[in-house]
């Protein structure tokens, strides 16, 4: 694999930061990147995001379940280094984003205040990475409106469907979901199934993030059965043949999330306008 030409051509701008990361080429440059907490205002709603310092290409980063644009503080100071600005928003009822009983959580519905978001924030053209759920958006937003993304990143997306379930498939069968968090227990768990080795985090952190999982838990439950059950989810399935925009696919070798033969079910429905990466040592949070 020849990560310059990936990283020069634009596809996989922050797989290049991960997988480089993950072997220490980068352990000078672990430091705090320059991100301003900022308020974008749309309509009643508010998106609340980070911005980088950087006036390079942008890169717009969509986080997954149960995470919020926290998610990407360890790969901001490496995208930052290669002069791009971040660019890393609460999807909608995330973060410190207003939780909505009300709102619009499909895939499309989020696309669309996504695009409103960039509109707002004057993104421009950008590259878009999307995680889990927010490869969902990505996608749901690069079949929509493909003009407005230079590339688009999918890591570890969900929605996708292989002939040999993950565990999380079949959890999913057996009524158990570790991504609708109930407890501080219950966070660890998570936190043990998404990553190979779980991070260390400040247990006063920890336990506030648990405690806002579990006090939100039904928004939660909400959004994961607007994104995921019946068949939306296997939206990606319909999406993926139809997307034009250059796509580079991520998946974690060690990943309990999503099978990695994902990647294999990607490369049939995008033919020549994909390309995808399997990280030996990873799970599902790739970034940790």
């Amino acid at each position: 694999m020849n990560w310059t030409l990936i990283f020069l051509e634009g596809a996989g701008i922050a797989v290049l930061a991960y997988v480089l990361k993950k072997r220490g080429a980068f352990k000078k440059y672990q430091r705090k990147p320059v991100l301003e907490q900022r308020i974008a205002r749309l309509g009643r709603n508010q998106i609340s995001y980070l911005r980088g310092s950087k006036k390079g290409p942008t890169v717009l980063l969509l986080h997954g379940f149960a995470a919020d644009k926290e998610q990407w503080l360890e790969v901001a100071p490496l995208l930052e280094q290669a002069d791009y600005q971040v660019v890393a928003p609460d999807l909608p009822g995330f973060g410190a984003n207003f939780r909505d009983t009300e709102g619009v959580y499909d895939a499309a519905g989020l696309a669309r205040q996504l695009r409103a978001f960039a509109k707002e924030a004057d993104l421009g053209m950008f590259h878009l990475v999307g995680h889990g759920i927010g490869a969902i958006v990505a996608a749901s937003y690069a079949y929509a409106f493909p003009v407005e993304l230079a590339s688009l990143t999918l890591i570890e997306p969900l929605g996708i469907a292989v002939p040999i379930d993950s565990e999380l498939d079949r959890q999913l069968k057996a009524k158990r979901n570790p991504f609708l968090v109930g407890s501080a227990a219950a966070y660890d768990s998570l936190l043990a199934f998404v990553t190979v080795t779980p991070p260390v985090i400040p247990a006063a952190k920890k336990k506030q993030r648990a405690e806002a999982l579990a006090n939100d838990r039904p928004f939660y439950t909400q959004v994961w059965s607007k994104l995921m059950e019946g068949d939306r989810g296997k939206l990606l399935d319909l999406l993926l043949p139809e997307i034009k925009v250059r796509t580079l696919a991520v998946f974690g070798g060690k990943s309990r999330v999503v099978n990695p033969m994902t990647a294999k079910m990607i490369e049939r429905r995008m033919e020549h306008n994909a390309s995808t990466v399997v990280i030996p040592d990873c799970g599902h949070w790739i970034e940790l």
